[in-house]
């Protein structure tokens, strides 16, 4: 139930009546995931989930988001915090201008490689970097 939903993610709110719009923003995230959980998604994308939220709340959304990984959902992560998707992706792929550019995979995975890709350095550049 969502009394039950709320303690499992641990959303700091009064009451659960408490109007989402009053909540802090890594709350306000929490109670999203809770409806998409609520749903049994097999598919969840998150857009830059942890943009403008606490390093205590986005560390539990990155447990969460491990924790549904580890169920066996597939988890698609949009994110511009490239640490963050070092910390958290097993694959990364790269776009530019609506095309994917690059896909890293386990050790490839670094700021670094991102970064390049990102800036669209193209394979021989990178090979010299």
């Amino acid at each position: 139930d969502t009394q039950e939903m709320s303690k499992s993610l641990d959303v700091k709110t009064p009451t659960i009546l408490q109007r989402v719009v009053n909540l802090s923003g890594g709350n306000q995230q929490k109670v999203v995931l809770a409806k998409w959980l609520f749903a049994k998604s097999n598919i969840i994308i998150f857009d830059e989930p942890t943009v403008g939220i606490d390093v205590g709340s986005k560390s539990e959304i990155y447990k969460l988001i491990n924790t549904l990984a580890a169920e066996g959902k597939f988890i698609i992560i949009i994110s511009s915090d490239n640490p963050e998707l070092v910390s958290v992706c097993d694959r990364v792929g790269i776009m530019r201008f609506g095309q994917l550019v690059k896909e890293l995979e386990g050790d490839q995975i670094s700021e670094e490689q991102i970064l390049k890709y990102t800036l669209g350095v193209n394979e021989a550049q990178a090979q010299g970097l």
